[in-house]
């Protein structure tokens, strides 16, 4: 097959176009990989240690999704009758210690009618290797409590406990009125 110099042309014109052409990407601190602790406190001599994203950038209006696309996700990745069965699933890696997690439910449930302040994914208690984290897949607007974040977890332990080591998750948990996945394992990342 025999190419012509004007056909040669505009396809190496079409490829070099095409590999100059700038791809767009949208990145989101919502990613589970970007927690960053927001806050700490001590309840019954029991440390936490809350995580959340990072204030998003005046300089990039795209780094946050915006409230009506986490509703919508929200209202089209489970429908509302799966919402609050916490449906469990366990893990083999990221194991936390199922002692320090029952210290951490045991903070959330004693505790349960505080209000979150500000949306974080994720509740720590313990430190380095030897911490469990309560965490979820999305921010939570509206008045997310301590407690709304026990049934779950619990379910978690529960069915989940191995050896003495812990590590799951449950999707379809109800965190005031949003749907979303919790995992309970030694990191605060990681929950999707």
């Amino acid at each position: 097959m025999r190419f012509t110099s004007t056909t040669a042309l505009a396809i190496l014109a079409y490829v070099s176009g095409a590999l100059a052409s700038p791809i767009t990407t949208t990145t989101t601190t919502d990613s589970v990989q970007d927690l960053v602790p927001i806050g700490t406190e001590t309840i019954n001599g029991i440390d936490l240690v809350w995580y959340g994203a990072p204030e998003p950038s005046s300089a990039n209006p795209h780094t946050r999704l915006t409230k009506a696309a986490v509703e919508f996700a929200n209202a089209n990745a489970n429908t509302k009758r799966d919402c609050g069965t916490n449906d469990v699933k366990c893990s083999g890696s990221h194991k936390a210690s199922n002692g320090v997690c029952q210290a951490l439910l045991s903070a959330l449930k004693a505790n349960g009618g505080n209000t979150v302040s500000r949306s974080p994914r994720a509740v720590c208690q313990g430190q380095n290797n030897n911490q469990c984290c309560a965490s979820w897949s999305v921010e939570v607007d509206g008045n997310l409590l301590y407690g709304d974040l026990y049934d779950a977890a619990n379910k978690v332990i529960g069915q989940c406990n191995s050896g003495g080591s812990v590590s799951g998750l449950a999707r379809n948990v109800n965190l005031a009125g949003t749907c979303a996945t919790q995992c309970l394992s030694n990191r605060a990342n990681g929950c999707s």
